[in-house]
């Protein structure tokens, strides 16, 4: 029989603390690999994670569960507060521990989130529309791939550093929604809204975006490429620097577009009121 576990030199004693695994991440091999050789980098999914450690239970440590794709072994974590594994261990069988469906997938430091995680986040955001509770749909630095989020209500949306691959948007409406330095690539997004919707920095590729509605929204900085632009509606759009890039052959709307984002700011801020 066979194991892998981490041996120390002469110890005198082994006193095992009592630990609490409050959440489960699996890394890819080649992530969990830098990972593991690189235990004092600071890790974006660590910082993500940190406000779920907690625990109710006296002497015992809210730690988290890292696993490696494919291997039934992990490395279980106390981050005590950091971004980094500041207290860890090595877990030979340590997915046997954990529930599938506890499981977070992260990619490039990414949350890579399934089809049920992404219908919840969208039906937290629609009770939080209505002011019935719920809460702000939040996609921030995760991966969504071959989901199909056509139809939905996503105004004000975070979409901040986000991954899109091959996503369908659809008749959706993300208006005033944030996808500040996200992705999109291969996402079908025919007729969708998003009015006053800030791409900055955003890059879009191969996507279809006909007869959508960009009025409004800030692409400083953004690259669209390849995409198809069919009667797409970009009025009154900041485009500083922003690249068309394969897009020749597409027809689309950008009158009263400005390439100063600063000016172009200061035109979409209300009038100060005076009494």
């Amino acid at each position: 029989m066979i194991i892998k576990a981490q041996l120390r030199n002469k110890q005198e004693q082994i006193l095992p603390h009592r630990c609490d695994i409050v959440c489960v991440v699996e890394l890819p091999r080649d992530e969990f690999s830098d990972f593991q050789c690189d235990l004092l980098k600071d890790r974006s999914f660590i910082t993500e994670l940190l406000p779920e450690l907690q625990t109710d239970e006296k002497d015992v440590l809210p730690c988290m569960l890292v696993l490696e794709e494919g291997s039934s072994d992990g490395i279980l974590v106390d981050p005590q507060g950091y971004s980094y594994a500041r207290y860890s261990a090595y877990v030979s069988g340590a997915r046997q521990m954990a529930a599938p469906e506890r499981i977070r997938r992260f990619q490039n430091d990414l949350r890579v989130l399934s089809k049920a995680e992404v219908d919840i986040i969208c039906a937290k955001h629609t009770l939080w529309m209505h002011d019935l509770g719920g809460e702000q749909a939040d996609f921030r630095k995760c991966c969504l791939r071959d989901i199909d989020l056509s139809n939905r209500d996503l105004v004000n949306a975070m979409f901040d550093g986000s991954q899109l691959n091959n996503v369908t948007l659809d008749k959706t409406d993300i208006s005033y929604a944030s996808f500040i330095g996200a992705t999109l690539r291969n996402c079908e997004a025919s007729g969708f809204t998003a009015h006053s919707a800030d791409f900055k920095n955003a890059g879009i590729y191969d996507c279809d975006m006909s007869c959508s509605f960009f009025e409004g929204c800030n692409l400083t900085d953004a690259t669209i490429a390849d995409s198809n632009l069919t009667e797409v509606n970009m009025e009154n759009c900041c485009l500083e620097n922003t690249r068309f890039i394969g897009n020749e052959d597409y027809r689309f709307e950008t009158t009263e577009c400005s390439t100063d984002e600063e000016e172009w700011e200061s035109e979409q801020a209300p009038p100060n009121m005076t009494i």
